[in-house]
């Protein structure tokens, strides 16, 4: 070999040593971010079976958050030869507005699965040029800590270590009743944003995503529980191609985030389901106040033909500032039968909504279903305006629970809210069914007086196992009713005399005591004179106590 072939080599050999300890010089400054992951590559060939392997049977007993810390880079750094899943990293931005202030990483292990700790493996950028490595289990209330110097808004990058499979499944915010690390209320309120698309990979391991085996369980449930200053919301992405999730897929997954006024378009529910287990989207947008609309083309999977419980219970409870819903949007017309709770509460309290879609209706196939199927739907929705022509309880209904249409449209309506025609009783369900339609059609105080009872409803009561049992049970419908005293043969009482102070020959009221009694107790034409009230102490003054109505109707006909 000649001598300058031996000084090429001496030459390169230091060279190299020099540019390593300039290498490590840079790295122990903070400047990592500057340097490409290939920069650490040896000769060796990576160990493919470390990549992928599964966590070790004992690894949930070890003990939470163990952590490895940014070392300077070196060839005896094990680390620096891992491969980094960039493809696979999440990112989400956070807002910390004094310098000393610590923001903490969940690792609550709510996701996926809730109370079973997983192991992470984490390569963590924290936007302020500084890297971490975090490996461990996670844990209730337990998270990574990192403190910022200076103020300001930072960007987060979690890039998987190791394996892609199920590799973000740690990470998450717990459900309420902790206000302690990961899970305080301070330290939640500093996520701004989630810049990343919610994937399959991030919590399913492969068998999971081509369906050999069981879908996880609270999958994305409680993840951005209560991050109250959440402005900026991910998409689903890739979820076209899942057929089946598990129970409580994505329950409670925004609940409290006061701050979200808008999601981010094309996110949308996997569409290709055909079936749900328990909670499906239950509580998904509670107490999102600043949400003003759901994205164009949002809908709940049409094909789903079977769900359990609470599937959209709650759903957008407490949306006060949401106003229409997306053009589409419908409840599965294909679902026959469903467990508790079906779509309880489901619009409560969204005082803004004024209209639904033309397409929005019941699954009017349905046949059987369990307690509260649509109680509270609607209550408080006092903007509403109408309903959409055609939209009607299901009327094939035979199986019920209790408190059935409970609440449906108490304290709802606007100033121009009509119930549609077409809308009635379920005649199948039975009469002795407990709380089946209680206060159901008390309408607000917004709502036209002379639409606050509809004859169709009253005239469609299912037929009572006795007078008595209608009274208690249906006519509980309504708080109160209005009087029209302007019937063939009477005369206006005088000043001071019962009924004297209702609405008399108006004709604005379009049912009448005596053609409730007609409909629903007799089947034919008895009428109530006024002085049958007379007994009865009563304030008259346009209105009347179920309560009383009860009274009268018991006397009236003996019982």
């Amino acid at each position: 070999m000649s001598k300058l072939n031996r000084l090429d080599r001496i030459t390169m050999h230091l060279l190299r040593r020099v540019f390593l300890v300039l290498l490590v010089a840079l790295l122990s400054v903070g400047m990592v971010p500057l340097l490409p992951e290939v920069a650490f590559a040896t000769n060796a060939e990576p160990d493919a079976n470390a990549a992928t392997a599964e966590p070790e049977a004992n690894a949930t007993n070890a003990e939470p958050e163990t952590l490895s810390v940014e070392t300077p880079a070196s060839l005896d750094n094990p680390r620096e030869a891992t491969s980094v899943l960039a493809e696979y990293s999440f990112q989400l931005t956070v807002r910390v507005s004094a310098g000393g202030m610590a923001f903490i990483l969940p690792t609550s292990s709510c996701l996926n699965d809730l109370g079973t700790p997983k192991p992470y493996d984490w390569r963590i950028t924290w936007g302020d040029g500084s890297t971490q490595y975090a490996a461990g289990v996670s844990s209730t209330n337990g998270g990574i800590p990192h403190v910022y110097t200076v103020p300001g808004d930072y960007a987060i990058t979690i890039t998987p270590n190791s394996s892609a499979e199920a590799w973000l499944a740690a990470f998450g915010f717990n459900i309420d009743g902790y206000d302690v690390g990961a899970n305080s209320t301070v330290n939640k309120s500093m996520v701004t944003g989630v810049l990343s698309p919610l994937t399959p990979e991030m919590t399913r391991n492969a068998a999971q995503i081509n369906g050999t085996a069981a879908e996880p369980t609270y999958e994305w449930a409680y993840i951005f529980f209560s991050c109250i200053n959440l402005t900026q919301a991910p998409v689903f992405q890739g979820w076209d191609r899942i057929e089946s999730v598990g129970p409580y897929f994505a329950c409670n997954m925004f609940d409290g985030c006061k701050n979200l006024t808008t999601l981010p378009a094309g996110f949308n529910l996997p569409q290709a389901l055909t079936e749900v287990g328990n909670g499906f989207v239950s509580g998904m947008f509670v107490g999102c106040f600043s949400l003003t609309a759901l994205p164009a083309g949002f809908n709940f999977p049409q094909g789903i033909t079977s769900v359990e419980d609470d599937f959209a219970r709650m759903f957008l409870y407490d949306c006060t500032s949401l106003t229409v819903l997306p053009a589409g949007f419908n409840l599965p017309q294909g679902i026959t039968s469903a467990g508790d709770y079906f779509v309880c509460e489901m619009f409560c309290n969204c005082t803004s909504l004024t209209i639904l879609p033309a397409s929005f209706n019941f699954p009017q196939n349905m046949t059987s279903v369990g307690d509260y199927f649509a109680a509270a739907l609607f209550t408080n929705c006092t903007s509403l305006t109408s309903l959409p022509t055609g939209f009607n309880l299901p009327q094939q209904i035979t199986t019920t629970g209790k408190g059935f249409a409970y609440y449906l449209f108490y304290v709802a309506g606007g100033a121009t809210f009509q119930i549609n025609s077409e809308f009635t009783f379920s005649a199948g369900v039975p009469a002795n069914t407990e709380t089946a339609y209680f206060l159901a059609f008390q309408l607000s105080e917004f709502a036209p007086t002379q639409n606050r009872t509809a004859t169709s409803i009253i005239g469609n009561c299912p037929t009572p196992e006795s007078p008595r049992q209608t009274f208690d049970i249906h006519f509980s419908d309504i708080n109160y009713i209005p009087i029209n005293w302007g019937g063939a043969g009477q005369t206006q009482p005088g000043a001071g005399a019962p009924g004297s102070g209702d609405l008399w020959g108006t004709g604005t009221v379009t049912m009448d005591v005596a053609l409730v009694i007609a409909r629903v107790v007799t089947g034919g034409g008895m009428q109530l004179a006024p002085d049958q009230f007379a007994a009865v102490d009563m304030d008259f003054d346009g209105y009347i106590t179920m309560a009383d109505v009860i009274l009268i109707m018991r006397k009236a006909i003996g019982i």
